[in-house]
């Protein structure tokens, strides 16, 4: 595999662009696939060598000058492994709170210094007082445990991505370090026991773990921990035939094996017939001037729940992963659906009355809108011909995608009727609008399609300036001089499964200067708090009351402090429309 370093060199001037940022991943991860080959343990390998084998290819590949590692061993920082210059100013152990190695051993934090930061890096540290540019202390840690240090000086200051480079080097390492210290005192301490295994033998009655001498195979002697691991006192084991300790077939052939046999685990009878794991292991032990069988007996009752608990957790993370795959295939999913659901509201958006046609057509009025999600089951439609000015606030079938779809179907039957048709009567539009639901959405055919529509149109005449108001489960609010006057509209929707004929009616309204129309949908009214309180009706025309005389950005204003200071959080639960008009 060929790696090219990433050095320090002046950025190209498209860096930041698309391309660079590919590459730089693209060096990041071909690297730690090439390092994390490197960092494999293999047969016959000892701490010191997999160090060097790591530095001496880690080290030309960043373009530094020295690598030093060290790791956590009988209480000091000792030298692991070292490459580069100026090798013989290192210190082969260093105490694990002395210095920058110390601090970063025990904060587990990197240290990243340069000469900008100080005239010359000469700080006490492993590498003695090698000028430099640039040094990095990285800690090697594994499970919040620190293990050791990497440090690495340079002549030149590495670039940023040289530095995220490492730290995720340094991140695996200290995991492989860890395995590789614990195998280093494994060794030492199975070493000590073969140097001691004879002394050991002797003071087999002290030792922790069960010990039985035999003769044949009866046994002969047996130490305390023995005894005390199968729950029997001397008497009751001497003489014995050793299997009645084991339970049948468990270990089968133990005693016909050679006599330095490995360890093997069975099952043990307890005194009183309960079963528990062991580990047995049959060994020579000449004693008194006489050749003994000796079997060891270890109570691996702990190691075995344990294992238990290992591999439950692997099942776990397994799961765990398998989890973490499918989020991820579900959080791309929902990122395909939001955008589609983004470009919709954009859509949405487009075909509502703009600020600017308010401000011509109706000067002294205001929107409040607010959606539950991107977008929309309410929706306001505004229009002015030569004759009439039509404004409604329409409440449809649910909110959201759903919402959204009946909101383009009513949006579209209203153009029709209203700029099309040239109809200009609420009523009747309201019946022909009901009409329309029902055949677009088949619902005469299918009655378990039951969406529909709730709305209510005004229309002004220009030249009267009477207004005429129709209604489907939506009332017109009018405020004249502080009292609320309330125009229901019919009590049946538009579209959806009816039972009772629909016969929408319509009222007309001698207007008065200074008066304050207000539509709006039923979602102003089940905004909840967090006791769980609605504002409900009564809420809401005292508070349109209070804003009926204010100026139309006031009023908005007042009407959105109102909802937040009552809500405090809570989610919306609907779509919310509230249109005035003042007179």
């Amino acid at each position: 595999m060929k790696l090219h370093p990433k050095t320090n060199g002046q950025p190209d001037k498209g860096r930041e662009n698309n391309a660079s940022a590919l590459e730089e991943r693209r060096y990041v991860t071909d690297a730690m696939r090439h390092f994390r080959n490197v960092m494999l343990w293999e047969d016959e390998q000892t701490v010191g060598s997999w160090a060097d084998k790591l530095l001496s290819e880690l080290l030309p590949f960043v373009e530094g000058a020295m690598a030093t590692m060290y790791g956590f061993y009988k209480e000091k920082l000792r030298l692991l492994a070292i490459f580069g210059a100026e090798t013989d100013q290192v210190r082969p152990t260093y105490d694990s709170s002395e210095g920058l190695l110390g601090k970063v051993f025990l904060h587990r934090q990197p240290l990243f210094l340069t000469r900008t930061q100080h005239e010359r890096l000469t700080l006490p540290f492993g590498t003695g007082f090698l000028k430099s540019e640039a040094l990095l202390l990285l800690p090697l840690s594994y499970n919040s445990r620190s293990i050791g240090v990497l440090e690495i000086v340079f002549f030149k200051e590495p670039s940023e991505e040289v530095v995220f480079l490492l730290e995720k080097i340094a991140r695996e390492a200290g995991g492989h370090l860890n395995a590789l210290l614990k195998e280093l005192a494994l060794r030492e301490s199975m070493q000590k026991t073969k140097e001691n295994e004879e002394r050991l033998k002797v003071l087999a009655k002290a030792a922790t773990e069960g010990i039985i001498f035999l003769e044949g195979r009866q046994i002969s002697d047996a130490n305390d921990a023995f005894l005390k691991m199968f729950g029997y006192v001397l008497q009751e084991v001497i003489g014995e035939d050793y299997a009645r300790f084991l339970v049948a077939d468990s270990c089968q052939s133990l005693f016909e094996l050679d006599s330095q046999t490995i360890p093997k685990e069975c099952v043990g009878r307890y005194a009183n017939g309960t079963n528990f794991p062991i580990e047995v292991q049959m060994r020579n032990l000449f004693y008194q001037k006489r050749t003994y069988r000796v079997l060891t007996v270890r109570d691996i009752t702990e190691k075995k729940l344990a294992e238990e608990t290992l591999k439950d957790s692997r099942e776990k993370l397994a799961e765990a992963q398998k989890i973490v795959e499918l989020s991820k295939e579900i959080e791309k999913k929902n990122r395909k659906i939001t955008d589609s659901i983004n470009y919709a509201y954009k859509i949405q958006n487009a075909i509502l009355p703009k600020e600017a046609d308010f401000a011509r057509i109706l000067p002294q009025s205001f929107v409040y809108y607010q959606c539950k999600d991107i977008v929309s089951g309410d929706f306001y439609w505004l229009s002015e011909n030569e004759n009439h000015i039509h404004l409604a606030a329409v409440d449809c079938t649910g909110h959201g995608v759903p919402g959204a779809f009946m909101s383009f179907i009513g949006h579209s039957l209203l153009n029709t009727l209203i700029n099309v048709r040239q109809i200009s009567e609420p009523a009747q539009i309201l019946t022909r609008l009901d009409n329309k639901v029902i055949k677009t959405l088949r619902q005469d055919e299918d009655t378990s399609i039951r969406d529909g529509m709730d709305l209510g149109l005004i229309c002004i005449d220009k030249k009267t300036q009477k207004i005429t108001f129709a209604g489907a489960h939506r009332p017109l609010w009018l405020v004249r001089k502080g009292k609320l006057e309330e125009y229901r509209g019919t009590r049946a929707p538009i579209g959806g499964v009816y039972s009772k004929p629909k016969t929408f009616q319509q009222v007309e309204i001698e207007p008065q200067k200074g008066d304050m129309l207000f539509l709006f949908s039923d979602g102003a009214t089940d905004l909840f708090n967090p006791k769980g309180e609605k504002f409900k009706t009564k809420r809401l025309r005292q508070l349109l009351v209070e804003v009926a005389n204010l100026p139309q950005n006031q009023q908005v204003e007042t009407i959105k402090t109102a909802f937040q200071d009552w809500s405090q959080g809570v989610e919306f639960i609907d779509d919310v429309i509230i249109l005035g008009l003042r007179l």
